[in-house]
């Protein structure tokens, strides 16, 4: 019986370097690696599925607010108690707006030699016939009371 190589190959003595493609057994000598034909992994920019993006982070909980989200918040509701900025223009127009019909008033009244009352009438009616009781009459009835 022959001996048994390290491969388990019987009768061979040692074995050959090189690969056991053959039926008989016998070692084949190497191939270089460039006859060998090889796949290269595809490269990670050029695969067709893209990759999700991470996901965002969870939102902070209540208990973990810090002082500036606390202030933050303090003030939107300090916001939400004043009254808007535009109520605050048109309360400051309308104060401009009777101011300047007072003038108007006192003016045209000096001229016409008439009542104050009555000539914030008149000058209401001048402005806009079709809407005598509207917001120019409440404008000039409000500068008439102011000029009593």
């Amino acid at each position: 019986m022959a001996p048994r190589t390290r491969h388990g190959q019987k009768g061979e003595g040692q074995a050959q370097k090189g690969t056991k493609d053959s039926k008989d057994g016998q070692a084949l000598p190497k191939q270089s690696q460039q006859a060998q034909p090889t796949t290269a992994p595809p490269e990670p920019h050029l695969s067709p599925t893209p990759t999700p993006p991470p996901p965002p982070p969870p939102p902070p909980k209540p208990s973990e607010d810090s002082d500036v989200d606390r202030l933050i918040r303090d003030q939107i509701e300090s916001y939400k108690k004043e009254p808007s900025y535009e109520l605050q223009v048109n309360h400051y127009a309308r104060k401009i707006k009777t101011s300047l019909m007072c003038d108007i008033i006192e003016e045209a009244a000096r001229r016409a030699d008439m009542d104050l009352n009555e000539t914030s009438e008149v000058i209401a009616e001048s402005i806009d016939p079709q809407r005598h009781h509207a917001r120019y009459d409440s404008t000039a009835a409000d500068a008439g009371l102011l000029l009593r």
